[in-house]
């Protein structure tokens, strides 16, 4: 985390904990020859990813303006990050979600479409299982990649020591 405050950026326990997922997978990635990695940056700002999203929904609140905020605050929360940990193994970070056109095309979609019935990311599930993905695979709720990598696991046995 004190490389992330060197080149002035913010460095909380979670910035740590997801710059050391990028980093890992940017490592594996230049091993094996690529310069560049796909990242799904924006799939839950554009869709309603987040439970905060839903209790937003649930609470009445009209989910496209926050989804905008979010976006707009895309860079500081995490893009900046992500970019300069990518730096660091000399890969780029390809971020489909986050190209105009499909920016657009998300935020065109109503927010009833996107949340609904308690389920979130709606709209982008149906489109995963148009493209082919298993309709198991498309409805399976997400992990953040601290925890789905172990990562966070990792870091939180170690500080006990």
């Amino acid at each position: 985390m004190s490389a992330l405050k060197a080149v002035g950026m913010r460095a909380t326990k979670m910035d740590g904990e997801l710059g050391l997922v990028v980093r890992l997978c940017c490592e594996a990635a230049r091993k094996d020859g690529f310069e560049s990695i796909l990242c799904g940056s924006g799939a839950e700002e554009l869709f309603g990813g987040y439970y905060s999203h839903l209790k937003h929904v649930e609470n009445g609140g009209d989910l496209n303006p926050l989804l905008q905020k979010e976006l707009d605050g895309l860079w500081e929360k995490d893009l900046k990050r992500n970019n300069y940990v990518a730096s660091l193994s000399r890969v780029k970070l390809v971020l489909p979600f986050l190209e105009k056109e499909v920016v657009d095309a998300a935020m065109a979609i109503p927010g009833e479409n996107k949340i609904n019935g308690g389920k979130r990311k709606i709209a982008l599930r149906k489109a995963a299982v148009l493209l082919g993905v298993e309709e198991e695979t498309a409805i399976r709720e997400k992990k953040a990649a601290q925890y789905g990598s172990g990562i966070h696991k990792v870091l939180e046995k170690a500080s006990l020591a």
